[in-house]
């Protein structure tokens, strides 16, 4: 029995002349092609044969592309929905889809588009994704269109954006006064007047900040793990109604020698900060700056890396300029003085780089400018402003005393707030004001 070939029922097909000639039929009857793509032949049912060529080619395929309509319903701003377009043959023989294009406005995109051209044989499709996303209060249509050898097909889309609340959010920019600044300091043999020197000039420390009227925290850790990361002395920690703060100080950075000889400074850091061995001294709304005092080298082998150990204390903060760690350390080839000596601390130095702190030598016989420049280095102005509702990402426009910013802040939709550049940061109290659409819920 010969091949199949599968025909349309309703196709009717000339006999050859082959067939005619055998006197089964008059010259003018017509054969039914049956739904097994076999020519039926009334003298005998077994002696089908296959459509010749010029019968194939009258197959036609049928293209349908659905939904031919639709439409995607009110939307609220930035909630996306999703279709699915099928472009399919409904007809008998094969097609070939020669070309897809759309017209659309900003808020429906369709794609991506399968290579083309692309052949579909009967009842096979192939799917295109639409989605929808509406970006602001007016409405979105597009046009979908198929081109195929077996003719053209379009759809029409539409959809439309659920009405949103305007809201508008004023802050003054007095700067984040509130500071968390944890002191870890080298307990190792080699110590003991550096940490005099600390001590006896932290006056000059303490002043610029009570002068810049910060909210502060000031603590002391060792370098000693075996210390657990535990705040040093009592009070465990100074703040602006500490009495004689620059003397309890200076009380608190003597931590002695006897500790490790292994400075494990960052993991002393992490202790007291993530595990939480220094109690209630880190606010989550404060400012972090660590300032780092050794004649060695961070020994820590907790994480395997210097910018591991600066993330994690950013993920302590909505944001990461919220994190400043600085140094008081050997330099990049170490120093010598008539005191002490000093290894490189190419570690310590990394923290300060990414985190744009500041680094100090160890060696300088005089301590008072490093502490002046750490302490003024504590002061800060908010570069981030939380709106008081879900905003419109797209939709969120800023100015500053009373002008239009168009750039140097970005919205973070994470955090649901507005973080200025670093050069861009709005001066000590000026009036910042944005305006934004509400972000209402998606619904399914």
């Amino acid at each position: 029995m010969r091949g199949k070939l599968p025909l349309l029922s309703s196709l009717a097909v000339l006999l050859p002349l082959s067939v005619l000639a055998s006197g089964c039929c008059s010259e003018s009857t017509l054969v039914p092609l049956d739904r097994s793509g076999f020519v039926s032949d009334p003298t005998d049912g077994d002696s089908s044969g296959p459509l010749d060529d010029e019968t194939a080619s009258r197959l036609l395929g049928e293209l349908l592309l659905s939904p031919a309509e639709f439409d995607f319903g009110e939307r609220p701003v930035a909630c996306s929905s999703q279709l699915t377009m099928i472009v399919s043959n409904m007809g008998d023989g094969p097609l070939e889809v020669t070309g897809m294009s759309s017209m659309t406005s900003p808020g429906i995109e369709i794609g991506p588009l399968p290579d083309l051209p692309i052949r579909l044989d009967p009842n096979a499709s192939v799917d295109v994704g639409v989605r929808f996303t509406p970006i602001n209060e007016q409405g979105d249509e597009a046009t979908f269109t198929v081109f195929s050898d077996a003719g053209d097909a379009t759809a029409e889309l539409w959809g439309s954006t659920l009405p949103s609340v305007a809201a508008s959010d004023e802050f003054i920019q007095e700067g984040n006064r509130a500071v968390d600044i944890l002191w870890m300091v080298d307990s190792s043999g080699s110590m003991a007047s550096e940490q005099e020197s600390l001590g006896d000039n932290f006056s000059s420390f303490i002043s610029i900040i009570d002068q810049l009227q910060l909210d502060y925290r000031v603590g002391v850790i060792t370098s000693d793990v075996d210390d657990g990361g535990a705040l040093h002395g009592a009070p465990s920690y100074i703040t602006p109604e500490t009495p004689s703060a620059a003397e309890v100080f200076a009380e608190n950075v003597l931590v002695g020698q006897h500790g490790s000889g292994e400075e494990q400074g960052f993991d002393s850091v992490r202790l007291a900060l993530l595990d939480g061995a220094a109690g209630d001294f880190l606010r989550s709304s404060a400012q972090l700056r660590v300032i780092s005092v050794s004649d060695e080298d961070d020994q820590s082998d907790t994480l395997p890396s210097t910018a591991d150990y600066v993330a994690e204390l950013r993920s302590l903060k909505t944001s990461p300029r919220y994190v400043i760690h600085s140094d008081i350390v050997g330099g990049v080839s170490g120093c010598s003085s008539a005191d002490s000596d000093a290894d490189p601390a190419p570690r310590y130095l990394e923290a300060t780089a990414l985190t744009g702190g500041i680094s100090r030598s160890i060696c300088d016989e005089n301590w008072v400018q490093a502490l002046e420049d750490l302490a003024w280095l504590a002061d800060s102005y908010a570069d981030t402003f939380t709106l008081s509702q879900p905003a419109v990402a797209a939709s969120v426009t800023a100015s500053v005393d009373g002008i239009e910013v168009d750039s140097g802040w970005s919205f973070d939709s994470s955090l649901n707030a507005v973080i200025f550049d670093e050069d861009a940061v709005p001066e000590d109290g000026s009036v910042i004001f944005f305006d934004y659409l509400v972000q209402q819920p998606c619904h399914d």
